[in-house]
């Protein structure tokens, strides 16, 4: 019979848990205590916010803010402080945002921000948070000089595993470097029975990976591989091809490779891709018109989907269905066979006829 107890858990033994004086053990034992927001060890760093403050103790809007990222959050927050009317500024190590992300949706995003009104401060490491008498706050950004007036500096620059409370070190259990605790394609650890997924095993860092992972394996351990399989490939959550959308302003979703990726992983690699101005904002000034972006990455003779990107408006619901037909191994034919839906912005994914090589 299962039991929910609210409180800070530690291991006392190899397979012994205890919460709020109260012991616990068991044949399975999951670790899924995630991750908490990062600011680093830099002078002023507790004049810095993370995510958490802004949704939990923002009570006034600030006048100019800074927000130190380039990340999900960072791009998220930046456009909504600046949609609220607040002075914003992005501060960024290199030259883009999204780093990780397909080259055209970092350039699109980029655009987007700055339509948006915020300011992107590129190239620069934050160095230290120096308060001036006045109650504002000077960033130091190293060989970028000075940034001055900010009355909040929220750090959105990752999140770092809740582990060190854990007294992993009584199970045996395998840390690596930054705290995370590595498991293998089943989410077992090196210890048999002591299971790690979701962002404390720095897989792939989103919620709803963390909660098919825990699903899946819910599913194998308690109701058979046969009940897992019904919901997953073997028994185990797979994460290649793993749809994820970022929330901004229009908002920009992904699946598979990015051209750069592909075009280093797979042969003959080709991209199809179209910009335009989507109906929904017609009506609008031209300055007010944001472009949509949409882009397939094929491979080989059979021109296998290996990545598709979007930026515009609603491309975050179109995604989920695209996501399942990339998951399925679908072809550039198999797409091109839909019949389009008009006028979407989407009927544009089915009716692309021309591609290039890709570039490295």
């Amino acid at each position: 019979m299962g039991a929910l107890e609210r409180g800070h858990a530690r291991f006392v033994g190899p397979k012994t848990v205890e919460c709020n004086g109260k012991t616990y053990t068991a044949p399975h034992i999951l670790i899924a205590c995630g991750g908490a927001p990062l600011v680093p060890d830099i002078p002023g760093k507790e004049f810095a916010v993370t995510s958490d403050d802004f949704f939990n103790s923002l009570e006034a809007l600030p006048k100019k803010a800074a927000v130190v990222g380039a990340g999900y959050i960072a791009v998220e927050l930046a456009q909504v402080l600046a949609g609220m009317g607040v002075d914003t500024t992005i501060i960024i190590r290199h030259e883009d945002v999204l780093r990780r992300m397909d080259v055209s949706l970092q350039a699109g995003l980029k655009a987007a921000l700055q339509h948006s009104g915020v300011k992107i401060q590129t190239n620069t490491s934050v160095r230290a948070i120096n308060k001036a008498d006045d109650g504002s706050f000077t960033l130091d950004g190293g060989d970028a000089g000075p940034l001055p007036g900010f009355d909040y500096v929220l750090y959105a620059v990752g999140r770092g595993p809740l582990s060190k409370s854990l007294n992993l070190e009584v199970t045996g259990v395998e840390t690596d470097g930054r705290g995370r605790v590595p498991s293998n394609e089943f989410e077992e650890t090196n210890v048999k029975g002591i299971y790690s997924l979701g962002d404390i095993n720095g897989k792939i860092e989103l919620t709803p990976v963390a909660i098919k992972a825990g699903r899946t394996l819910a599913d194998r351990v308690f109701g058979g591989a046969e009940n897992a399989e019904r919901t997953s490939r073997e028994g185990k959550m797979d994460y290649i091809n793993v749809p994820t959308v970022v929330f901004s302003h229009p908002p920009v979703a992904t699946v598979g490779y990015s051209e750069r990726e592909a075009a280093e992983k797979f042969e003959n690699v080709r991209v199809y891709e179209a910009s335009f101005v989507g109906m929904y904002y017609a009506p609008l000034e031209p300055e007010d018109k944001v472009r949509t972006l949409m882009k397939i990455i094929v491979s080989g003779d059979d021109e296998r989907v290996r990545g598709i990107h979007m930026m515009g408006n609603a491309c975050d619901e179109m995604m989920q269905g695209f996501g399942v037909a990339v998951k399925m191994g679908a072809t550039k034919r198999d797409i091109d066979s839909v019949v389009a839906i008009h006028p979407t912005s989407a009927e544009e994914l089915v009716t692309m006829r021309t591609s290039r090589p890709a570039k490295l």
